[in-house]
């Protein structure tokens, strides 16, 4: 990459993650976020999402067995009381 290419990434940067849209309130703010199969830029994430799409695989399918995983858990009382 160059120099050029990599200040032109950078100028893009968000406040807000593009993934869940919150601003972070580390220091850091968001992070950059690549393909690590490719080492494309794909955007600017919060800590959170960054490390919880890599926990996921950092791939699709890894995001679609959580999404099924979700929408066919129980919904039954929670084990611990909401205060």
């Amino acid at each position: 990459m160059t120099w050029d290419e990599r200040q032109a990434i950078v100028a893009t940067r968000t406040d807000a993650c593009q993934c869940c849209g919150k601003v972070p309130t580390n220091k850091y703010g968001t992070c950059l976020d690549h393909d690590h199969g490719t080492g494309d830029f794909r955007g600017w994430l919060c800590h959170q999402c960054n490390t919880g799409i890599g926990s996921l695989g950092d791939d699709l399918d890894g995001l679609r067995r959580a999404i099924a995983y979700l929408e066919g858990a129980p919904h039954i009382s929670p084990v611990i009381p909401h205060k």
